[in-house]
């Protein structure tokens, strides 16, 4: 008998069902930290202000806006709760992710911000744990609960962009 891909994801362990936003809080504050003690300044250049807020404004107008849509369409935010709609509209026509992007382009606009390499490599922290345990249990509960509807979805749309 086959295993159903939904049915092979546990539920993570509960240290990594912290909302994912706060994997980025905490890498960023680590960086910081790291940043105080052990500078790793990259140049300024021109623009570096000004990119690194319309980052944070883009990343303003995907994560907390999209999430809005969830609470409107009374679905859960919580990746590990049960989800009641499949969300295939607007960014969601480009990315089966805009919220966690809207939150990397947060964080990118941040480091733009405090001039510092830090953040970057501390980056993959926050996007390993969203890859491997947020998105996998996430999918394998979209797809157990939409079925076939998921499935086409996922074949149309890109996991990220």
């Amino acid at each position: 008998m086959a295993v159903d891909h939904a049915d092979a994801v546990q539920r993570p362990a509960r240290i990594f069902m912290l909302p994912p936003p706060l994997y980025f809080v905490l890498a960023f504050a680590a960086a910081t930290a790291l940043n105080h003690f052990v500078p790793l300044p990259f140049a300024d250049f021109p623009g570096r202000v000004v990119l690194g807020i319309a980052l944070i404004v883009a990343g303003i107008a995907c994560a907390p806006l999209l999430a809005a849509a969830f609470v409107a369409r009374r679905t859960s935010l919580n990746p590990f709760g049960t989800p009641s709609v499949l969300m295939t509209g607007g960014l969601y026509r480009l990315s089966r992710n805009p919220m966690y992007l809207g939150v990397v382009l947060i964080y990118l606009g941040g480091c733009l911000l405090v001039q510092s390499l830090w953040p970057l490599p501390l980056l993959l922290l926050p996007l390993g744990l969203l890859d491997r345990v947020v998105i996998s249990y996430e999918e394998a509960s979209m797809q157990r609960t939409f079925g076939s509807a998921y499935d086409t979805y996922r074949a149309r749309v890109r996991r990220w962009l």
